[in-house]
Protein backbone atom coordinates (compact mmCIF):
# COMPACT_ATOMS: atom_id res chain seq x y z
CA UNK A 1 0.00 0.00 0.00
CA UNK A 2 1.14 3.39 -1.05
CA UNK A 3 2.42 5.55 1.78
CA UNK A 4 2.67 9.50 2.62
CA UNK A 5 6.78 9.98 2.06
CA UNK A 6 6.74 12.98 4.21
CA UNK A 7 4.33 11.47 7.30
CA UNK A 8 4.18 7.52 7.04
CA UNK A 9 0.31 7.42 6.30
CA UNK A 10 -1.80 5.89 4.73
CA UNK A 11 -4.72 7.18 4.51
CA UNK A 12 -5.53 10.80 2.92
CA UNK A 13 -3.20 10.43 0.02
CA UNK A 14 -3.89 13.34 -2.58
CA UNK A 15 -1.30 12.20 -5.17
CA UNK A 16 2.66 12.68 -5.97
CA UNK A 17 4.28 16.05 -5.97
CA UNK A 18 7.65 15.93 -7.83
CA UNK A 19 7.67 11.94 -7.83
CA UNK A 20 6.85 12.45 -3.73
CA UNK A 21 3.50 10.97 -2.37
CA UNK A 22 2.13 12.80 0.23
CA UNK A 23 -1.22 13.32 1.88
CA UNK A 24 -3.84 15.74 2.75
CA UNK A 25 -1.93 17.29 5.84
CA UNK A 26 1.66 17.54 4.75
CA UNK A 27 0.97 18.70 0.93
CA UNK A 28 -0.04 22.29 1.82
CA UNK A 29 3.01 22.59 3.66
CA UNK A 30 5.12 20.96 1.21
CA UNK A 31 3.73 23.40 -1.04
CA UNK A 32 4.51 27.07 0.84
CA UNK A 33 7.91 25.13 1.60
CA UNK A 34 8.25 24.99 -2.69
CA UNK A 35 7.35 28.47 -3.09
CA UNK A 36 9.52 29.96 -0.82
CA UNK A 37 12.49 28.29 -2.16
CA UNK A 38 11.72 29.18 -5.71
CA UNK A 39 10.89 32.61 -4.93
CA UNK A 40 14.65 32.27 -3.34
CA UNK A 41 16.23 31.40 -6.80
CA UNK A 42 16.93 27.51 -4.67
CA UNK A 43 16.72 24.50 -6.13
CA UNK A 44 13.52 22.07 -4.93
CA UNK A 45 14.08 18.30 -4.31
CA UNK A 46 10.43 17.04 -3.21
CA UNK A 47 11.70 13.53 -1.82
CA UNK A 48 14.52 15.37 0.45
CA UNK A 49 11.70 18.16 1.60
CA UNK A 50 9.30 15.11 2.86
CA UNK A 51 12.26 13.35 4.45
CA UNK A 52 13.00 16.07 6.42
CA UNK A 53 9.45 16.32 7.50
CA UNK A 54 9.17 13.12 8.24
CA UNK A 55 12.30 12.82 10.02
CA UNK A 56 11.08 15.74 12.12
CA UNK A 57 7.62 13.83 13.04
CA UNK A 58 9.59 10.92 14.23
CA UNK A 59 12.42 12.83 16.42
CA UNK A 60 9.45 14.80 18.09
CA UNK A 61 7.05 10.90 18.72
CA UNK A 62 10.40 10.00 20.19
CA UNK A 63 11.15 12.46 22.18
CA UNK A 64 7.67 12.57 23.57
CA UNK A 65 8.18 8.51 24.42
CA UNK A 66 11.15 9.26 26.39
CA UNK A 67 9.54 11.73 28.41
CA UNK A 68 6.36 9.80 29.20
CA UNK A 69 8.93 6.85 30.13
CA UNK A 70 10.66 9.13 32.18
CA UNK A 71 7.55 11.10 33.85
CA UNK A 72 6.78 7.08 34.84
CA UNK A 73 10.02 5.95 35.76
CA UNK A 74 10.24 9.21 38.38
CA UNK A 75 6.74 8.84 40.04
CA UNK A 76 7.62 4.84 40.44
CA UNK A 77 10.77 5.79 42.30
CA UNK A 78 8.20 8.42 43.84
CA UNK A 79 5.70 6.37 44.88
CA UNK A 80 8.85 3.56 46.38
CA UNK A 81 9.99 6.66 48.84
CA UNK A 82 12.59 8.25 46.64
CA UNK A 83 13.06 11.79 45.77
CA UNK A 84 14.05 10.75 41.93
CA UNK A 85 14.67 8.11 40.04
CA UNK A 86 18.79 8.65 40.16
CA UNK A 87 18.48 8.29 43.56
CA UNK A 88 16.58 5.36 43.53
CA UNK A 89 18.94 3.65 41.30
CA UNK A 90 21.78 4.97 43.41
CA UNK A 91 20.53 2.50 46.13
CA UNK A 92 19.81 -0.31 43.74
CA UNK A 93 23.20 -0.31 42.71
CA UNK A 94 24.67 0.09 45.95
CA UNK A 95 22.12 -3.24 47.27
CA UNK A 96 24.05 -5.15 44.15
CA UNK A 97 27.72 -3.94 44.55
CA UNK A 98 29.89 -6.25 46.42
CA UNK A 99 31.61 -3.72 48.79
CA UNK A 100 35.02 -6.20 49.01
CA UNK A 101 35.56 -5.82 45.54
CA UNK A 102 34.99 -2.09 45.63
CA UNK A 103 37.77 -2.44 49.05
CA UNK A 104 40.34 -4.64 46.23
CA UNK A 105 40.16 -2.46 43.50
CA UNK A 106 40.51 1.15 45.78
CA UNK A 107 43.42 -0.33 47.48
CA UNK A 108 45.02 -0.80 44.13
CA UNK A 109 44.43 2.76 43.54
CA UNK A 110 45.81 3.90 46.70
CA UNK A 111 48.83 2.03 46.22
CA UNK A 112 49.32 3.75 42.66
CA UNK A 113 49.16 6.88 44.46
CA UNK A 114 52.27 6.51 46.66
Amino acid sequence: MKKCQACGTETNLVGALGGTMLCRDCRPEIELEIADLREAGKEVDVRLMAARRRRRLSDTTRTERVNRRNAALNEKAKSKGFDSLSQMLTAWLNDRIDLDVIDLITEGDEKDAE
